[in-house]
């Protein structure tokens, strides 16, 4: 069978069909790489927590949990998005993302990038493009839509890596929740609700079909849509703390976006920016025109710096004064959090079904949610996932009542063994040396570790039986704000370096 990385082989065959006439003349005749396999997805129209809801992947009758990104342009000018496809798709694998969200902002990736996902076992997540808008009903652009719709499905369709198709992103939100509409999309949008639903019952009746993500199923319009009851979800919300209770409340099993503002390095802040325009950040025109202004005057994003500055002082108190040291604050800031979503979904994975953070890589020179940049720097948030994102990893829960307690989680298809050891980043004194046993695809519950009364870094070592290779991680605990020249120290402790910047 054809399976996801991490759970198998994505094994292809070439499969030739011939069609012949009764004296044995070859009438039409394809030949094709194939994936045998069966994905399906499981959810409900509301949930409320564990046991209460479901929102997962099945390949194969196989619970996959998921692990990936959302995949949007990868230029500006997409008639250049080709020349960075084999690069970045490098980067999702070495992130050891096993689904890639083709979110409905994009343009329809070619059959080079479905290629690349069918050889190394990504699944695909395809938005149809609508995206953040209230769009025409009439039947003109109804037929519009449904000859795009059509098409693009007869043309992607017999990829094994595709999972699902989405009607389209956010436009149940902006119809019920943020829109001028406030009213059931189950009611006004023909698009999602009838044309592309039966243009997939017609050209792709095996995969399964979302009408929108996140989708306001009548079960949740008729209870208001209120946080917390969507079985998937678009995490973004205030942003003004990455473990505060927007997010450490959600019942979300799956999030398909969430993510975290984190400055590009200097050396890239100098590349995108005048001389004169590099520092300050406060009254700075060009820093808001790169935290994504639509046009000249328009103010409605210029609440992202100060945000991020925010963000900065959540964790460190204060706010810093150079330009290096925002960049390093604001990108430990993203780094911290994206590890803190992608590790608290995993650590809950016998009820949530998987997360999709955004996003791999810039499609111009910005201050985004992205982990690599324009120019392809790589943020500290990168370095962060990859060790987050091991198939076997070993994670440090929040405390309760007073006590951490670990968990190593498997995402493998095979049981796993081995020892974890928790160590004080600077002391090195042992807080954890335990053995550990997990099934296939399921986590292990590791002994308690008491709260610190002050902040620490602790290391985690995790060795599988008969295996070589050693999985580190780590966890800041302790209370909050840190210093920022100790974190400096944390880094080196890391091995990264100690300005959190990628070489050059």
């Amino acid at each position: 069978f054809w399976w996801p990385r991490g759970s198998g082989r994505p094994d292809r065959y070439e499969a030739e069909l011939r069609l012949f006439d009764e004296s044995g003349r070859i009438l039409a005749e394809d030949r094709q790489r194939i994936g045998i396999r069966t994905v399906r997805l499981s959810r409900t129209a509301v949930t409320g927590g564990p046991g209460k809801g479901d929102f997962s992947f099945y390949v194969n009758d196989r619970r996959i949990y998921i692990k990936g990104s959302n995949w949007v342009p990868l230029d500006a000018l997409h008639s250049r998005d080709a020349a960075r496809l084999e690069e970045t798709f490098a980067m999702a694998l070495d992130l050891n993302c096993n689904m890639l969200r083709c979110w409905g902002g994009n343009v329809y990736e070619d059959h080079a990038f479905f290629e690349l996902c069918d050889a190394n076992g990504v699944l695909v997540w395809q938005d149809f493009s609508l995206a953040c808008f209230l769009y025409p009903q009439d039947r003109e652009f109804c037929d519009a839509i449904r000859a795009e719709a059509e098409f693009i499905i007869r043309k992607l369709r017999n990829h094994p890596s595709l999972a699902l198709w989405a009607g389209n992103n956010e436009i149940d939100s902006a119809g019920f929740d943020w829109g001028p509409l406030k009213s059931d999309p189950n009611r006004w949008d023909k698009l999602s609700r009838e044309v592309l639903a039966q243009a997939v019952q017609t050209f792709d009746p095996v995969r399964d079909y979302l009408p929108s993500s996140p989708y306001y199923a009548p079960e949740l319009i008729a209870e208001g849509a209120p946080h917390g009851r969507k079985p998937e979800d678009h995490l973004w919300g205030p942003r003004n703390d990455f473990k505060g209770d927007f997010y450490m409340k959600s019942n979300a099993h799956f999030v398909s976006e969430i993510g975290y503002h984190g400055c590009p390095s200097p050396a890239s802040m100098r590349d995108m920016l005048d001389p004169e325009a590099v520092w300050p950040w406060r009254e700075n025109d060009q820093w808001l025109t790169r935290a994504v202004r639509p046009m000249p005057g328009e103010d409605g994003y210029n609440y992202r710096i100060p945000l991020m500055a925010r963000q900065i002082a959540v964790l460190f108190d204060s706010e810093p004064q150079t330009l290096e040291e925002f960049c390093l604050a604001s990108q430990i800031s993203q780094a911290e959090a994206d590890k803190f979503f992608i590790e608290k979904w995993r650590s809950e994975k016998e009820w949530r079904g998987g997360l999709l953070w955004w996003n791999v890589r810039d499609c111009w020179p910005i201050l985004s949610d992205a982990v690599v940049d324009w120019y392809g720097r790589r943020k500290l948030a990168y370095a962060y996932i990859k060790a987050s994102q091991r198939d076997v990893c070993t994670i440090v829960t929040e405390a309760a009542q007073g006590v951490h307690r670990p968990v190593v989680v498997n995402d493998t298809s095979r049981p796993v063994s081995g020892v974890v050891t928790i160590r004080d980043g600077e002391s090195g004194e042992v807080l954890l040396h335990a053995d550990f046993c997990c099934a296939a695809g399921e986590p292990a519950r590791l002994p308690g570790i008491p709260a610190p009364a002050a902040p620490a870094l602790w290391l985690s070592e995790t060795r599988l039986s008969g295996d070589a290779e050693v999985g580190r991680n780590h966890y800041i605990a302790g209370p909050r704000p840190f210093e920022l020249p100790r974190f400096r120290r944390w880094l080196k402790l890391l091995g990264y370096a100690a300005d959190g910047f990628e070489r050059e």
